[in-house]
């Protein structure tokens, strides 16, 4: 399963994002900000996770801007953006991934899996290795 980051400012629906992501298997770390969010990234569980899901509407700075910054700094992280705006902020990029609110567990699973299939891998080969098929 996926190792997640939920951001979301509310407690309750965060907590409930949580706990349904666990029942599903995903190992889960939650940040109520994109400055929390931003901090759990520069810090060494960073390489654990695998997928961000973030809120877009939020105090300070809004998921679409974090979305924005984490493809700054980290461009191989999956983001999904959960709203319940029916547009689009102006100069978000259209190719994020969203979830429309309200949205049942299903369809978070369903696109937290998406994503990560047709996200790279984190496995990075050792420079200068080779597969050999030698016999003796």
């Amino acid at each position: 399963m996926a190792y997640v980051l939920v951001v979301e400012d509310e407690i309750l629906l965060r907590s409930w994002l949580a706990e349904r992501l666990r029942d599903e298997g995903h190992d889960v770390v939650e940040a109520a900000s994109g400055d929390e969010a931003k901090a759990v990234l520069s810090s060494p569980i960073a390489l654990s996770i695998d997928v961000v899901v973030t809120d877009h509407a939020m105090p300070g700075m809004s998921g679409s801007e974090l979305a924005r910054q984490i493809r700054q700094h980290w461009p191989e992280l999956p983001v999904i953006l959960a709203t319940g705006y029916a547009e689009l902020p102006s100069g978000m990029d259209p190719s994020l991934p969203r979830l429309s609110k309200p949205y049942l567990q299903e369809e978070l699973v369903a696109q937290i899996a998406k994503v990560l299939s047709a996200a790279p891998t984190n496995v990075v080969p050792l420079d200068g290795a080779t597969v050999s098929s030698e016999t003796g």
